[in-house]
């Protein structure tokens, strides 16, 4: 599942927000992987927010890119889960994730 929003905003207070935002919207949330970079002038980081919930048998994975585009903030999120025998493909909290992300563009 993928989602693409833009927010206007100083590219790093944006990165910021949307991390907590996510990371305070379902107990188990977690960084696991960030990067930042410069690229032909612009900013680009990407960070890997994973949610293992062994109880209810559920992986979800979220993969952000932000990139900076002049006086916004373009953010692509990809949203997955995962098989396996303690984790079950559930797509509840794949949307749950990247609901997040559509509230938090309509409250901008």
């Amino acid at each position: 599942m993928m989602q693409q929003i833009r927010l206007k905003g100083e590219f790093e207070q944006v990165r910021e927000m949307v991390c907590e935002k996510l990371l305070k919207s379902r107990t188990g949330f977690s960084i696991s992987e960030q990067a930042d970079y410069c690229l032909e002038g612009k900013r680009v980081s990407i960070r890997m927010i994973q949610r293992f919930a062994s109880t209810i048998g559920e992986r979800t994975a979220v993969q952000l890119t932000f990139l900076e585009d002049v006086d916004e903030v373009i953010v692509n999120a990809i949203a997955s889960g995962f098989e396996g025998l303690l984790f079950l493909h559930t797509k509840e909290g794949q949307s749950a994730a990247l609901e997040v992300l559509r509230k938090i563009e309509e409250d901008q």
